[in-house]
Parts: C-alpha cells; structure tokens; sequence
C-alpha cells in the first residue's frame, strides 16, 4: 500500500503535513491518506524519504478513521 506526498498545501484534515530534515525531503510536504493505493513492490527499490513516529502515528489515525476501523 502506498499514500502520495504532494508539496501543496491543502486545508484538509486527511492530509498530514510531514516536515523537511528528518524525513529527507526538501520542502514542507503533506501525505494525502484519501489516496491510499496499492503500489507494485518493483517501485519501491529506492527510497525517497523517511517519516518520524510521530507522522506515522498521525498517518494512522486518519487511516483508522477514513477506513472505520
């Protein structure tokens, strides 16, 4: 499964903001968890960032509540 990062800023509460340094990127970017889709594991040979536990918990409240577990 996989989640698109886009570097625009959208006012929505299914979008969380991940912040540059830690995460390897370059710019404010915001995960959009609406988007979840699955990915073929041949495009994951290379990494294009990282995410803190905090982000990932924050990701996985709002999976939780977008998909009523």
């Amino acid at each position: 499964m996989g989640l698109p990062i886009t570097r625009t800023h959208r006012p929505n509460p299914t979008h969380v903001e991940v912040e540059p340094g830690v995460s390897e990127l370059e710019e404010i970017s915001y995960i959009n968890c609406e988007d979840l889709r699955t990915i073929s594991p041949m495009l994951l040979e290379r990494r294009f960032g990282r995410a803190e536990e905090t982000v990932l918990f924050r990701v996985g409240l709002v999976l939780r509540r977008l998909l009523a577990l």
